[in-house]
C-alpha cells in the first residue's frame, strides 16, 4: 500500500484568461489546490503585446534623441 505522503494529490491548473472567455483550458497538474497558469495561446498574446509595447517605447525614445 502506498503512503499518502509519497504521492501527493494532483489538482488541475486552468488558464484564467480562457475561463474568462468561457473556455476551460487545462495547463498542467499541481500539488497546489487553487492555482492558475497560462495557456500557450495567451502566453503568445502577452509576448506579442510586450514586444509591441517595447517597440513603441523605443520609437518614442528615438524621437527625443534626434
Amino acid at each position: 500500500m502506498k503512503d499518502a505522503l509519497s504521492s501527493p494529490k494532483k489538482y488541475p491548473v486552468y488558464c484564467p484568461w480562457c475561463k474568462k472567455e468561457g473556455r476551460t483550458t487545462l495547463v498542467a497538474m499541481s500539488t497546489v489546490e487553487y492555482s492558475s497558469g497560462i495557456c500557450k495561446k495567451h502566453a503568445d498574446e502577452l509576448r506579442k503585446q510586450a514586444k509591441e509595447q517595447a517597440a513603441h517605447q523605443a520609437a518614442q525614445l528615438n524621437m527625443f534623441n534626434r
